[in-house]
């Protein structure tokens, strides 16, 4: 749990699991920069070993989370085409590999896991 605040006005900020802890050196100053999951667990303990040939982007990904229990929120994948994936690793190096293949990012929000596109599509704007 991570709170925050100054002298009485103090509370929880964010409650989870730290993964990816990383100090850095800027000057005379030392941070430590880390991300909170709730879902670290998960993303450790489950194992993926599955084998997906000639399946749509977003069937695999959601066979992957199903098999990792996590829930799925907002998939917009980079590139959502045909893929052969084969995993035989931890879920979160599992997720990493096929958002490198499909050209996508994940987080999390709520609960839920979300996978958007690395380079957004263009939206088109009007000026008046």
């Amino acid at each position: 749990m991570l709170n925050a605040g100054y002298k009485d006005e103090n509370g929880l900020v964010v409650s989870g699991e730290i993964i990816h802890p990383k100090w850095k050196q800027e000057g005379t100053n030392k941070k430590l920069e880390f991300q909170i999951s709730g879902s670290a667990g998960a993303w450790t303990r489950a194992y993926i070993m599955k084998t997906y040939t000639n399946l749509p982007a977003r069937n695999v990904i959601m066979d992957i989370l199903n098999q990792g229990n996590l829930k799925p929120g907002r998939i917009q994948l980079g590139v959502n085409k045909i893929v052969n994936f084969s995993a035989n690793t931890e879920l979160g190096d599992c997720i990493r590999r096929f958002c490198n293949l499909t050209k996508s990012q994940y987080w999390f929000q709520d609960g839920q896991i979300h996978f958007d596109s690395l380079d957004p599509s263009k939206k088109t704007a009007s000026f008046f």
